[in-house]
């Protein structure tokens, strides 16, 4: 009896894991330095060459799979000479710290929106 009960809680909790799935993600310093990184390269899908500064994160799931791809939201102001602009982005980065690789997905190429 005992021996069945360790093997059905051994399943229950191997059945919550998700290895390489999608999981809600936390936005700690590792999140705000993958945002502020994506913010330095935002210029060619907001077309402005301002300053991009990083307002809130949201929507934010982690997967890991080799490495961790951050999937986002981003609130983004961009400062400009003739004024201030808003941008809501949604974006995917793969990040590998031990090889020092950092990108964003080639399948999912930041989308912006001016607010």
């Amino acid at each position: 009896m005992f021996k069945k009960i360790v093997i059905l809680l051994a399943l229950v909790a191997f059945g919550s894991c998700q290895l390489g799935g999608l999981q809600p993600g936390a936005v700690d310093d590792a999140a705000w330095e993958i945002a502020k990184w994506s913010t330095s390269q935002l210029s060619q899908y907001t077309s402005s060459q301002g300053e991009h500064v990083v307002k809130n994160i949201r929507d934010l799931t982690t997967q890991t799979v080799a490495g961790v791809i951050y999937r986002f939201t981003l609130d983004v102001s961009v400062v400009e000479p003739t004024g201030t602009m808003s941008f809501s982005c949604r974006i995917a980065v793969f990040d590998q710290p031990w090889t020092q690789t950092r990108g964003f997905l080639s399948t999912e190429p930041p989308k912006c929106v001016r607010l």
